[in-house]
């Protein structure tokens, strides 16, 4: 006696189309957080200010909220600082009715506004106003962080995905003179005590009931997980004894019937009747 199966093709479909999905999910939430909304945020800048191109984030303004960036650039600050620390603005706007100029520098999160003294020593004066504007809500500091984390949880999820996928691919259930072996752990005929069956009909499971040392363990042999079930179970209650739960027409649908088992039509054809003497 040998039966040697796997899993079912359903469970393993199952197994690698959520596989898949995590995968896919962790590809595009990367692309928004690394790739499309940075770009977007940026464009919007650009729309802003007129630039012939979307500008290049600053390095120094990473931050995403206007408390940061008024305490980082406060009123007062010399211009010199700003331009030590953030170099020449990305757009100067000047208002000739006012003693200001705008300075604009742009960053991955915001864009930070300065208005600044005018004056003829362009490291002269100071810092009058400090403005914060956030990238569009859509792609702001928020959501970008947000598109990023759903990357890592779904990439991290898919390599656990994968992982029991291979798993799953790997089950093997063999049934032999020695006993079962399910993936690995072999359990003695002389061992097994009982299979029940009271879930069979809602959850089509059994429950093998064996014992290891001095302990009685259980272990499931579920109809979804095991290819070649209805043999599996079979040899089991053939060779222990136990009465089998599957209905015989589905172990009959399991297994056709031989070809010499089939009827055959009798090649035997009635002579016809002999015609009556008149």
């Amino acid at each position: 006696m040998q039966i040697d199966t796997g899993t079912t093709n359903e469970r393993l479909a199952r197994s690698g189309i959520m596989t898949l999905a995590l995968c896919v999910f962790a590809v595009w939430f990367a692309l928004d957080g690394w790739y499309r909304y940075p770009r977007k945020a940026l464009a919007s800048f650009q729309t802003f200010l007129k630039l012939d191109e979307p500008p290049t984030p600053h390095p120094k303004l990473t931050y995403g909220d206007a408390e940061t960036a008024k305490r980082e650039y406060p009123k007062g600050m010399n211009k010199a600082d700003v331009l030590a620390r953030l170099g020449e603005p990305i757009r100067i706007r000047q208002s000739p009715a006012a003693q200001f100029d705008d300075w604009h520098y742009v960053g991955q999160f915001g864009r930070l506004a300065l208005e600044v003294q005018r004056t003829d020593d362009p490291n002269d004066g100071k810092v009058v106003t400090v403005a914060w504007e956030p990238a569009p809500s859509d792609y702001d500091h928020d959501a970008i962080r947000q598109q990023k984390f759903f990357a890592v949880a779904c990439a991290i999820a898919g390599a656990i995905g994968l992982v029991w996928l291979v798993r799953v691919w790997r089950t093997r259930v063999v049934v032999d003179d020695a006993g079962l072996t399910y993936d690995g752990l072999a359990i003695p005929w002389e061992a097994m005590t009982e299979l029940d069956s009271s879930k069979y009909h809602a959850k089509a499971w059994l429950t093998l009931s064996y014992t290891s040392g001095q302990s009685e363990r259980r272990i499931r042999l579920d109809s979804f997980k095991i290819d070649a079930f209805d043999d599996v179970i079979d040899a089991i209650c053939r060779q222990k004894g136990f009465a089998n739960p599957i209905p015989i027409d589905d172990l009959d649908d399991d297994h056709p019937p031989d070809a010499d088992d089939q009827p055959t039509e009798s090649t035997d054809r009635a002579s016809p009747p002999e015609n009556e003497a008149t």
